[in-house]
Parts: C-alpha cells; sequence; structure tokens
C-alpha cells in the first residue's frame, strides 16, 4: 500500500456517511467506535483523540491492523456511551492510506459493501471521470468473467 508522505495531496472520488443507532443494532459491542487518545501509537500519535469504527484499519510499522486489535482499554478502548455514531468513509481513486491525526490508515475499499451507507447512490464524486470509468469496468465484468479478458486475441 502506498504510504503518501505529510503534505501530499490525494483526490476523493467518494465519501461515504453512515449514521448507525446503537439501541436499536442487534450486536451494538461490534458497532460502537473505538477511541484512541493522543500519543497512544507513539509520541505525537494520534496527535488528537481518533475515534474510528472497530474494523478500520490503521497502517502501523508496514501492516493493517484493526482498531479493535489495538484495544487495551487504557489509552485505546471501545467507546460505551454513544446511543448513535456517525461514520465517514474516504474513496481514493486507488485504495491506499490517507492520514488522519497524523496516524496512517487505509481509505475505504469497495468490495461490495457500498449498499450500507446513507448515501450509497448519492453522486457525491470529486472526480468524475474516475467513477465514470469504475461503472464502466463494473457493467463489462459481467462479460469478462475474472482471470478472462473480452479481448480478442492477436491473429496467430
Amino acid at each position: 500500500m502506498p504510504l503518501p508522505t505529510e503534505g501530499d495531496e490525494c483526490e476523493i472520488i467518494w465519501i461515504g456517511h453512515r449514521e448507525i443507532d446503537l439501541a436499536a443494532a442487534l450486536r451494538p459491542e461490534v458497532l460502537r467506535p473505538d477511541i484512541i487518545e493522543p500519543d497512544a501509537l507513539a509520541d505525537g500519535l494520534p496527535a488528537r483523540c481518533l475515534c474510528l469504527s472497530p474494523d478500520h484499519a490503521l497502517y502501523l510499522e508496514g501492516v493493517l491492523v484493526p482498531a479493535k486489535a489495538l484495544i487495551n482499554w487504557n489509552s485505546i478502548r471501545q467507546d460505551p456511551l454513544p446511543a448513535r455514531v456517525a461514520c465517514y468513509h474516504i474513496e481514493l481513486p486507488r485504495y491506499g492510506a490517507l492520514f488522519a491525526e497524523g496516524t496512517a490508515m487505509e481509505s475505504f475499499l469497495d468490495n461490495g459493501h457500498r449498499g450500507i451507507f446513507d448515501n450509497a447512490l448519492a453522486q457525491i464524486v470529486a472526480l468524475p471521470e474516475a467513477m465514470r470509468h469504475r461503472v464502466k469496468r463494473k457493467a463489462l465484468r459481467r462479460f469478462a468473467p475474472r482471470g478472462r479478458s473480452w479481448r480478442k486475441s492477436p491473429p496467430a
């Protein structure tokens, strides 16, 4: 995964938004956000308090680690208080890393669960050409099974 350097700019093609009513959830413990206090990961990391979904991965020492795997119930813990949470996920033209409060973490990877977001069908596109290419590629998938090309072979 390419790790941007501080100050790098990256285009955003979609921002997913989801409101979760934890009081109505069947298993709220798997949805409750994890809180990472300042300096919990290293000196200055994160720079301020981070609140992440439990499965959101941080990029630590070259490895993606879900926030829930870091819980120590001291400086990194699950938040027991909220009845509702709002989640935002940022999609880049390519899956990669971005920074929040100085901490590297994964961007949104569309692996078929975009539908869980409140704005799944909304056109929040900052990079329309990339989204058009994605839609075209998805439309052609049914004609080209994985691992097989839809292009004709060159003449022998």
